[in-house]
């Protein structure tokens, strides 16, 4: 029985089982949701349009175990691409991959509200300021543990985010790891108006001179030396800051991100300006972004934005509506440059159709 089979009688074993056995179904939560999605790509390198249809399907299992311990498990179809859950419609109808996509313990302490230790493959535990990519692509789940404490302090409160991944785990010599430090304030100064602004600073160890991550053969826009290993490494020093204000019913969120490869003497900083905001049910956002070659480690930055890696600049638009009940629509269009100098352009369309429960 192949692996992705064994996975999807796994789950379907764990749903029956919330069915039958009711007395525990109040200590098993699942989530589920599919998106289907036409795909619109333009290059000027190329005389050619690329379209395709593309489909996400994500099945999640919570485990509540005790008052403060859950287990938390969820299935995504896609690829081994640590950025990516999509499942392109192609290969003559073939069966499509389900892969672990989260896998992870829970703990959190009754006695310190706002603290959280996680262990297995999680999300990225790092806040991101208005949801923004600069650093990390959405369907990045890094694979090690973290702690996170946030308390309500009422209108005046701080948060500190740590954690320790392993990135590359060799043989031979030593393991490339990602530690990572984040910390912040935020404010709540009036019941329409609140101001978050932090800090983070993230070292990948033994990266330089080591194969690329993921995929050896390829950069994602990074430097290489001839042999095609990381010309130098990464220690991202980030800046971050969120406005939210409310005007009316009206929720509107700006935010900014800034990150410096503090490893790297040029071509190094990277950083984006955006907003996200909702007028009634229709939801808006929009970001510009402008990225150096060095400034992140481009295989696991934003996957859309120019195809994906580092070396580019141009606008991310976006809205979304309900179409009905736990059925969403939206549409999403990047405008972006490959290169910051004479850069070519590229334009990606993406036309959404959510459900999920």
């Amino acid at each position: 029985m192949n692996k992705n089979l064994i996975w999807f009688v796994l789950a379907t074993v764990a749903v029956q089982g919330i069915v039958i056995k009711g007395e525990a179904s109040d200590k098993i939560k699942t989530k589920a949701d599919i998106r289907y999605r036409h795909e619109r790509i333009s290059e000027e390198s190329t005389d050619y349009t690329r379209n395709r249809q593309r489909i996400r399907a994500r099945l999640e299992l919570t485990m509540t175990v005790a008052e403060n311990v859950a287990g938390v498990i969820r299935l995504a179809s896609g690829s081994d691409n640590p950025v990516s859950t999509n499942q392109t419609l192609t290969d003559g109808f073939s069966t499509k991959s389900i892969m672990l996509d989260l896998a992870y313990i829970d703990w959190h302490p009754v006695s310190l509200k706002g603290f959280f230790f996680r262990a297995g493959k999680i999300k990225v535990p790092f806040y991101k300021a208005g949801k923004n990519e600069l650093l990390w692509d959405g369907d990045l789940n890094p694979e090690g543990v973290s702690a996170n404490y946030s308390p309500d302090m009422g209108s005046f409160n701080f948060f500190i985010h740590t954690g320790y991944f392993w990135v590359e785990e060799r043989k031979t010599t030593d393991d490339a790891m990602l530690i990572g430090f984040q910390g912040g304030l935020k404010t709540k100064l009036s019941s329409t108006l609140s101001f978050l602004a932090g800090s983070g600073y993230y070292n990948y160890t033994s990266t330089k001179g080591h194969a690329t991550f993921f995929n050896p053969t390829k950069s994602f826009g990074n430097s290489v030396d001839k042999g095609g290993n990381y010309r130098y490494d990464f220690n991202e020093l980030e800046f971050f800051g969120e406005l939210k204000i409310k005007i009316g019913k009206f929720p509107l969120s700006v935010f900014g991100d800034y990150v410096k490869n503090t490893a790297v003497q040029s071509s190094n900083t990277g950083w984006l300006a955006g907003f996200n905001c909702k007028i009634k049910s229709f939801s808006f956002k929009y970001d510009y972004r402008r990225l150096e070659k060095d400034a992140v480690l481009g295989a696991f930055t934003f996957s859309d934005f120019i195809g994906g890696g580092t070396n580019g600049k141009g606008h991310t638009f976006g809205f979304s509506f309900p179409v009905g009940k736990n059925i969403k629509a939206g549409v999403v269009y990047l405008l972006n440059k490959k290169g910051l100098e004479n850069g070519e352009n590229y334009n990606r369309l993406q036309v959404d159709l959510n459900i999920k429960i």
